[in-house]
């Protein structure tokens, strides 16, 4: 599978970190991820909105692992903060966790 990210120059660059769109190109195997949430195996809810970022992102690191898949193999997250303050930390763990993977 080939991943090309495109920021056409013809339009505002992206306000943080992320490209405006993603080609896939010979995918022969598709893996929808369910919403995931901040809650950990014991159907714990992990505490604030950092920990439950964390605990979130591990959760979709590890269906991908279950699939065979890695970060490589992810093409699109949507979060949806309850708060518009929360948005915060997704965007620092994205940054940090998910950009340095990109192609």
């Amino acid at each position: 599978m080939r991943i090309r990210t495109s920021n056409p120059s013809a339009i505002a660059a992206p306000a943080s970190a992320f490209v405006h769109g993603v080609l896939v190109q010979e995918a022969t195997t598709w893996l929808v991820i369910s919403g995931q949430v901040g809650i950990d195996t014991s159907g714990k809810l992990a505490g604030d909105t950092r920990p439950q970022t964390r605990r979130c992102f591990q959760n979709i690191f590890e269906v991908l692992h279950d699939n065979d898949m890695t970060i490589t193999n992810l093409v699109k997250i949507t979060a949806l903060p309850l708060r518009i303050v929360a948005i915060s930390p997704p965007r620092r763990f994205r940054t940090n966790s998910i950009r340095p993977s990109l192609p």
